[in-house]
């Protein structure tokens, strides 16, 4: 009887994996010009610049940092851009190879999420997470995108699930699985250094474990190496990558993405992360269970380790609620936790009862959350309309700079995403989203010849400023939506 519950287990975890890859699967040879596309364009070239320049890890490379080469930039440890430029070299530059690292990593979660939850709140509480892991919307999206976050995300699960198998290992043995913990949770940071934030995961597993003292003793010799490593790596990014400028902004006061007292008290703030959570991460059903696990969870104690990350999240919102707001995928990073705890409330919710005032609880509760799922539907038809929408506009653009601009020649191009134009355009140069005429000058100086400037910057409507641009430099061409500059020719009326 057991061994045939195990295997109605397996098979309906393998009809939600199934299930989540052929949504994952849906368009996956889109270019990468739907939602957040400036960062996957950013991920892409340097991706594209390992694959022309050779595969220099220690310096990643972007077009827009200015030159005529590309510059190095301040930025994650470029493992992900490293996998899809090697996968280039066999496959062809195609979008598919690059979406589909992201959907290898979510599976290589996927097996880790249910090895967890399975050993630690059982089987029914892993096919409740699953689910969640499955097809939340956000979840979804996010791991099928050209970023690294999918890669971190499901590094970080794979290192938690290998670290619970190494503090229940028995003595002795355990070795392969403390190399996979170290190493995954390596890639974890090495990757997105968001990822410090799940990493309270693996001391809340230590302290639970049946052995607590191999426990701690496994977590002290757990964290040491990915935190070396990670700490070496943003130092170099900050000291030495960013030096002359190109960030991604990880770290700095002119990131926009730090804290403090202002944005805590911000109710702008909150209601933009809440609503993520609700409305495209967890979803009204999953917060709902959520919250209930104190109340319904069979196992609460094996439960409170996955909360550790939760509250990890939480501590990065006030450290950097500002980044976190204005970048909802870094909410990839509660969905393995949250789902776990979902499943462990869901588990509750549906299993064996007592008597016949149990049965009719259950049967209430089960009313209301299909009342819930309702609203979740369509919480998650809405997410979807908006992120899988591809911008026109940007290979549109791109293609009039690439026939405006020449190859050799570094342009300064001003849009409202121009990082995501000069990726497009294949072109190299520097990046800005409104016009200084002293910038210019000085960009000038530092090797620019063209300008460009699309109706979406924020100077184009400025007639002064184009007039001014127009008697000092020459002004080669004016079109509705676009207009360009010689900035090395001589300051004549436009040819």
């Amino acid at each position: 009887m057991a061994e045939g519950a195990t295997r109605r287990a397996r098979l309906a975890a393998l009809a939600l994996f199934a299930a989540g890859l052929v949504l994952r699967l849906y368009h996956i040879a889109w270019p990468p010009w739907d939602m957040h596309h400036v960062r996957q364009a950013d991920t892409a070239g340097v991706a594209r610049n390992l694959l022309r320049h050779g595969f220099d890890l220690l310096h990643p490379r972007v077009d827009w940092a200015g030159g005529p080469i590309p510059g190095t930039v301040e930025s994650e440890f470029p493992l992900y851009g490293a996998l899809v430029a090697a996968l280039w070299t066999w496959l062809g530059t195609e979008w598919w190879v690059a979406r589909l690292v992201s959907v290898g990593a979510w599976g290589w979660a996927t097996w880790a999420l249910w090895d967890l939850v399975r050993r630690r709140l059982g089987g029914p509480a892993a096919l409740g997470a699953l689910g969640l892991w499955c097809f939340s919307p956000l979840g979804v999206f996010f791991t099928r995108t050209v970023q690294p976050d999918s890669l971190a995300v499901s590094a970080a699960v794979v290192g938690a699930a290998a670290f619970d198998r190494w503090v229940s290992a028995r003595p002795g043995r355990g070795g392969g699985w403390a190399l996979l913990a170290m190493s995954a949770w390596s890639v974890a940071l090495l990757a997105k250094v968001t990822c410090l934030a799940l990493l309270p995961v693996v001391p809340a597993l230590g302290l639970t474990a049946v052995d607590r003292a191999r426990g701690r003793a496994a977590t002290l010799a757990c964290l040491p190496l990915p935190l070396a490593l990670a700490g070496a790596w943003y130092v170099h990014a900050w000291r030495d990558l960013g030096a002359g400028g190109a960030t991604f902004g990880i770290w700095g006061v002119g990131s926009g993405k730090w804290g403090g007292p202002e944005a805590w008290f911000s109710a702008g703030l909150w209601r933009s992360v809440l609503g993520v959570t609700v409305a495209e991460a967890l979803l009204p059903i999953g917060v709902a269970l959520v919250l209930a696990a104190p109340f319904t969870a069979p196992r609460r104690r094996e439960v409170l380790p996955f909360a550790a990350p939760l509250a990890g999240f939480a501590a990065l919102v006030l450290a950097a609620g500002p980044g976190v707001a204005a970048h909802n995928y870094y909410h990839l990073g509660v969905l393995p936790w949250a789902a776990a705890i979902a499943g462990a409330s869901l588990a509750g919710l549906v299993g064996p009862v007592k008597g016949r005032e149990d049965a009719r609880r259950r049967e209430l509760r089960v009313v209301i959350a299909a009342l819930i799922v309702l609203p979740s539907l369509g919480l998650a038809w809405r997410f979807a309309s908006v992120a899988y929408a591809q911008d026109s506009r940007i290979p549109e653009v791109a293609r009039k700079v690439h026939d405006i601009v020449p190859r050799a020649i570094p342009v300064i191009l001003c849009d409202r995403h121009p990082q995501s134009v000069i990726f497009a355009s294949d072109r190299r140069g520097w990046h800005r989203t409104t016009l200084d005429l002293g910038d210019v000058a000085d960009l000038v100086d530092a090797g620019a010849g063209y300008l460009v400037v699309t109706d979406t910057c924020a100077s184009f409507g400025d007639e002064e400023t184009l007039r001014a641009l127009s008697a000092r430099y020459w002004a080669l061409g004016r079109e509705p939506a676009l207009q360009w500059w010689d900035l090395v020719g001589p300051a004549a009326a436009p040819r």
